[in-house]
């Protein structure tokens, strides 16, 4: 009864876990997702100080649009590619107080290389 009741938390816990896992990773793909979003909103704005409202807005959902294309081309990318996890390590590593600047982008290379071929 007792191995029963540790066994039914553990699963809990492991399934805690897993959603945790997979919420981190969620969020990290979103955030590729959502960089070229923010960033084709800010040139589909400037449409607004030349074109009518009509043609502004068109031009605006074009770019959102343009911008998500973009961003989920490029997260798919890096999935495939270098892998969510490595690439967001590799965007907040800091290899001039680490000491490891040249060796870990060669790392980063030479896992991209041969899971390119």
């Amino acid at each position: 009864m007792l191995k029963s009741i540790t066994l039914f938390f553990e699963k809990i816990f492991e399934w805690h876990l897993y959603f945790l896992g997979y919420l981190v990773f969620l969020l990290l793909y979103l955030q590729i997702v959502i960089v070229p979003i923010f960033f084709m909103s800010l040139l589909g704005s400037i449409a607004y100080l030349h074109f009518d409202h009509f043609t502004a807005s068109i031009l605006i959902v074009g770019c959102l649009l343009l911008g998500l294309l973009i961003g989920l081309y490029w997260a798919e990318r890096t999935r495939r590619g270098l892998g969510i996890i490595t690439f967001h390590a590799y965007l907040l590593s800091t290899p001039e107080i680490d000491g490891h600047g040249t060796h870990l982008r060669s790392e980063i290379k030479k896992q991209h290389n041969k899971k390119a071929a």
